[in-house]
C-alpha cells in the first residue's frame, strides 16, 4: 500500500487524525504538539496496539488511551472457560474486571481477555489465560468460536470511552473451580468441543 492509499484509509477517522507513512497516527489528539504522536513520554510507557479500519485493513499504531478515546478498532483476544458441574452440565466461568479498568470497570466480563499489543498475533494473546488465571494452554488447545465486532460507549474513572474490538473468540472446557487452579491442575483441561 503507498501512502496515498494510507492517507486516503485514514479518511474516514475523525478529526484531524491521519496515517503517515511510518503508519503512526498524528494530528489533534489530546496530548498533541501536532506532529507524530509516538514522540510523547506517555506514549512510550503506554500499551501500544495496532489499530485498523473499518474493513479492518491495519492503518497504523496507537497508544491504549488513543485507541479509547477515539474509538479505533483494535483486535482483542476472548477465551471463555466452562467445566463440568457435579450434574455434568457446563458452567461458564466469568471474573470481575478490577474497579480502575478503564472501560467497564467492577462489572463481570468474560473468563480470560485480553488486547493485541502492536506485532502481536492471537497465539501470542493466549498469554492472557496464564497471567489472568495461571492456566498454560496454546492455541491448538482452544476450540475457535468465531469472530466478533463490537462497539461500545460508556465513562469510566469519569473519562468518556469508546471501544471498538475486532475479537477472535475461544473456549476452553477445565475442571477449573470458582476458587482457583491448584499447580498440580494447570494445563489439565480439556478443549471445548462440539
Amino acid at each position: 500500500m503507498n501512502g496515498e492509499e494510507q492517507a486516503g484509509g485514514a479518511d474516514r477517522m475523525s478529526g484531524a487524525e491521519k496515517v503517515n507513512r511510518a503508519g503512526r497516527i498524528s494530528g489533534g489528539g489530546a496530548g498533541s504538539n501536532g506532529g507524530e504522536v509516538g514522540i510523547t513520554d506517555a506514549r512510550k510507557s503506554e500499551e501500544l496496539f495496532d489499530i485498523y479500519d473499518e474493513q479492518d485493513l491495519p492503518i497504523g499504531t496507537a497508544t491504549r488511551s488513543e485507541a479509547h478515546t477515539r474509538g479505533l478498532w483494535h483486535h482483542t483476544f476472548h477465551c471463555w472457560l466452562a467445566r463440568r458441574g457435579e450434574d455434568g452440565r457446563a458452567r461458564i466461568l466469568f471474573q470481575r474486571r478490577n474497579k480502575d479498568k478503564d472501560t467497564n470497570p467492577d462489572r463481570f466480563d468474560i473468563t480470560a481477555a485480553g488486547h493485541l499489543s502492536a506485532g502481536e498475533t492471537v497465539r501470542d494473546a493466549v498469554r492472557e489465560l496464564e497471567e489472568e488465571l495461571g492456566l498454560r494452554v496454546s492455541l491448538e488447545d482452544l476450540t475457535p468460536l468465531g469472530t466478533f465486532r463490537e462497539e461500545d460507549e460508556g465513562f469510566a474513572q469519569g473519562v468518556k470511552y469508546i471501544d471498538r474490538e475486532v475479537s477472535e473468540v475461544y473456549g476452553y472446557l477445565t475442571d477449573r473451580g470458582a476458587c482457583g487452579v491448584p499447580a498440580s491442575a494447570r494445563g489439565a483441561g480439556r478443549p471445548v468441543r462440539g
